[in-house]
């Protein structure tokens, strides 16, 4: 993670009146990153707390293996999955995820070893 003091160093050419405000702003921003909490059935509208990442929730199928997929509702194919755990849930874990093919306009495709699993992601953009 990028520090306050570091992006401070940028500062060199702002007006010194700017350096105070515009420094407390990237404090603030920097120590309050978050992704927020997805929730079942989470939508589109569930955007991530602070970042451009969107969670996406689903089970995986009873037969190991098998091919899922999971609507993703993005403007745009996504190009990166953040799986995530709960730690609150007992039982939560991280499965194995493949991707069985190519994520499109609609939908993201994948496969797990673990049968009747909840899986969490984020997807971005």
């Amino acid at each position: 993670m990028a520090s306050s003091s570091y992006v401070k160093t940028f500062f060199g050419s702002v007006p010194a009146e700017l350096k105070g405000p515009l420094g407390a702003a990237f404090s603030y921003v920097l120590a309050n990153l978050r992704l927020g909490r997805p929730m079942s059935g989470s939508t589109l509208q569930d955007r991530g707390a602070n970042l451009q990442v969107y969670p996406l929730t689903a089970t995986t199928p009873s037969t190991p293996g098998e091919e899922f997929s999971i609507m993703h509702g993005l403007p745009t194919v996504p190009y990166l999955l953040i799986p995530a755990i709960d730690p609150q849930t007992i039982g939560s874990q991280l499965v194995p995820l493949t991707v069985t093919r190519a994520a499109d306009s609609v939908r993201v495709y994948l496969s797990s070893t673990v049968a009747d699993a909840p899986v969490v992601l984020y997807a971005e953009a």
